[in-house]
């Protein structure tokens, strides 16, 4: 909504976008977007990151009550002695969440000394999380610590309208994922009814659904362990494996 941030570049037109980037083996990847903007409507949460000359010491967390993971960032791209490529950048995020869930945003430095590089000669950083109405529900600078925090009820969510694809239309995803309690496959642009198998690291079979024809599958950790699985679908050969990891 508004704007979309893609690699620190503010993108406010619709359109198709595409990066090129080098791989460790010198092979280029190429990342498409499609990109809607929908200037009517907010989103549920934003977030607006300065940090300070020692950003390899931040990231931040969203969960829900279930303790399930929605959002992770960091750490960012500064040097272990302070400085580098992200040093005191401005980092906007959109935060998309389901509604009537209760949320935990943390904010994390892992030198314990928050983003207050001032006491070693730098600059430091600040945070500020508004809701969709722009109420600030956590906002600070300089010393928090090792981490900050914030409980939050959403009562109304609005979807991204931002799209994400690859060179393949077909595809299936999990959101989230790691997860902790339940899952949710999506699928987009496959032939159904669906066959879908989930194997765990070993190779063995652990769940199996027949005949799925709606685009979304609710997949409950009850009936798997903690650690990696991998799901096929079996009756769509070009959809690539999707790595499903149980915490």
């Amino acid at each position: 909504c508004d704007t979309f941030f893609w690699d620190n570049l503010p993108y406010t037109s619709n359109g198709i976008y595409t990066n090129a980037y080098n791989s460790i083996n010198t092979c280029d990847s190429v990342v498409t977007i499609d990109l809607s903007i929908n200037d009517n409507h907010g989103t549920p949460l934003t977030l607006e990151l300065i940090l300070d000359d020692y950003c390899r010491e931040t990231y931040w967390t969203v969960k829900d009550s279930y303790d399930s993971l929605w959002y992770e960032e960091g750490p960012y791209n500064c040097d272990p002695s302070g400085g580098g490529p992200q040093a005191n950048d401005t980092v906007t995020k959109d935060i998309y969440l389901d509604a009537l869930e209760c949320y935990t945003f943390e904010l994390h430095d892992h030198f314990s000394d928050g983003m207050s590089a001032s006491i070693w000669g730098g600059t430091d950083g600040s945070w500020k999380l508004t809701d969709y109405n722009g109420i600030t529900l956590l906002q600070g600078a300089g010393d928090f610590g090792a981490s900050i925090g914030v409980d939050y009820y959403v009562t109304t969510a609005i979807p991204s309208t931002i799209k994400v694809i690859s060179n393949k239309a077909n595809q299936i995803f999990a959101f989230p994922n790691p997860f902790d309690n339940t899952t949710q496959l999506n699928f987009y642009n496959l032939t159904y009814p669906l066959d879908i198998d989930i194997y765990d690291i070993s190779g063995r079979k652990s769940q199996e659904f027949n005949n799925i024809s709606s685009k979304t599958l609710l997949i409950n950790k009850s009936q798997l362990s903690t650690g990696i699985y991998w799901v096929i679908v079996r009756n769509n050969n070009s959809v690539k494996p999707l790595k499903l990891i149980v915490n």
